[in-house]
């Protein structure tokens, strides 16, 4: 029973986490328009992969047996969100040209991206 809580909290942490930053970064002093609104889902796989950096570190120092593997998929993890925020900034340069399928394009890349790494690294957790 224990760890079958253990393994909810790894899970529903994050999400809170989540719906609190999305939460502040849209409702808080900011004049709200399109423009925002467009940002603001552009930035989401940002968020989520830094959450998926931070279940990394969690899987990290659950045993000592994860830390060569762990390692690697934090290193990597900084890599993609790199990569994500490269892929961002472009697309929230498209958004502002009004160039809406290829900021689409590169919006549904980042939110592959980060949809992988963050449920792979949520799996590793409740092994």
């Amino acid at each position: 029973m224990e760890e079958l809580t253990s393994n909810y909290f790894i899970i529903f942490i994050p999400i809170i986490i989540f719906s609190i930053t999305i939460g502040m970064k849209m409702f808080t002093g900011k004049d709200i328009h399109d423009i925002t609104y467009g940002q603001a889902f552009l930035e989401i796989p940002i968020d989520l992969l830094f959450i998926s950096v931070t279940l990394t570190i969690t899987f990290l120092t659950k045993s000592s047996g994860n830390v060569p593997l762990g390692v690697i998929l934090l290193l990597f993890e900084i890599l993609l969100a790199l990569f994500t925020v490269i892929i961002w900034r472009h697309s929230v340069e498209k958004l502002i040209n009004n160039n809406l399928v290829s900021c689409g394009a590169l919006g549904i890349l980042n939110y592959i991206i980060s949809g992988i790494s963050l449920t792979g690294i949520i799996y590793l957790n409740t092994l």
